[in-house]
């Protein structure tokens, strides 16, 4: 199965998946938004973080930090998901707006 993140440079949540990417060595195609961007928009997707995993049978897009790790690190997801049950707020779609001004934090 072939996966592609697509990245902006400008995203806190795309630079949090890279780096777990790459602490635990996963083969995973980083792609700039910019080389990407009429592929999201023909899709009607205007935010990054995105997954694209391909296999014979077709194709899977994941949009957000929250979709995509639950499907890279599901352990990580679970912990996630047990923290916000016992009070802990944050986003749960995270994700950055590239058609925004403002500064994704």
């Amino acid at each position: 199965m072939g996966r592609t993140l697509i990245y902006s440079k400008d995203c806190s949540h795309c630079e949090n998946l890279i780096a777990k990417i790459h602490k635990d060595r996963l083969n995973i195609r980083l792609v700039r938004l910019q080389k990407a961007k009429s592929f999201l928009e023909a899709n009607g997707i205007s935010v990054v973080p995105v997954l694209v995993s391909k296999d014979n049978g077709g194709m899977q897009i994941a949009i957000g930090d929250t979709a995509i790790t639950k499907i890279l690190f599901p352990l990580d997801w679970y912990k996630d998901i047990v923290k916000r049950f016992f009070g802990k707020t944050g986003k749960i779609n995270g994700s950055c707006n590239f058609n925004s001004t403002k500064d994704c934090k």
